[in-house]
């Protein structure tokens, strides 16, 4: 049996671009790739390089103050997509012991009780906190940062292409997202 023919200067799409039928696929190849620990550690250490980088886009206070206030935002964004996707999954038929160790995984931190109850409004927040185009402008002076820092911490450059992608498709998502999604 032949393979069908290849389809030239074609990709397959690592993370769907649609919010609407494909919100959810979308976060499960998100968390499917990295659990809350793992943001909480490479974000905070993109932060680290992001400041102590000599040659980012946070050579002033109130820049670094933006940062900081901005990645702090975006770690509760992430728990609370995060929490979503949990509920969804915690409805599959998986085995509880995989559901316990996805949960010890994916404990949010950032969130208070009231709003590990409602996600959405924390994604809303986030939302009205934050102009889309700043927020896309924001990690992209992050991940310079990031390529900039020669520090002394140990950057795994392989990965950050595929990080960056990870936090990009969350905000999009945040921003494009229909308020049903969140009540089904």
């Amino acid at each position: 049996m032949q393979s069908p023919p290849r389809k030239r200067f074609h990709k397959p799409c690592h993370l769907p671009n649609k919010a609407g039928k494909q919100f959810f696929e979308g976060l499960e190849a998100v968390f499917e790739n990295y659990h809350l620990h793992d943001f909480r550690q490479e974000l905070n250490l993109w932060l680290h390089a992001a400041l102590a980088s000599e040659q980012s886009a946070y050579g002033e206070g109130g820049e670094r103050e933006d940062l900081m206030d901005f990645v702090n935002c975006l770690h509760r964004l992430i728990e609370a997509f995060c929490i979503i996707h949990m509920n969804r999954l915690s409805q599959k038929n998986l085995p509880a012991i995989t559901k316990e160790v996805l949960a010890d995984a994916n404990r949010p931190f950032y969130l208070t009780e009231a709003e590990k109850g409602n996600p959405a409004k924390v994604i809303q927040q986030f939302r009205h906190t934050f102009r889309y185009s700043y927020a896309k402008a924001e990690l992209v002076d992050l991940l310079e940062g990031v390529f900039t820092y020669k520090g002394g911490k140990t950057i795994c450059r392989a990965d950050l292409v595929m990080f960056y992608r990870h936090l990009l498709h969350l905000v999009r998502l945040a921003y494009r997202m229909d308020k049903s999604i969140l009540r089904t």
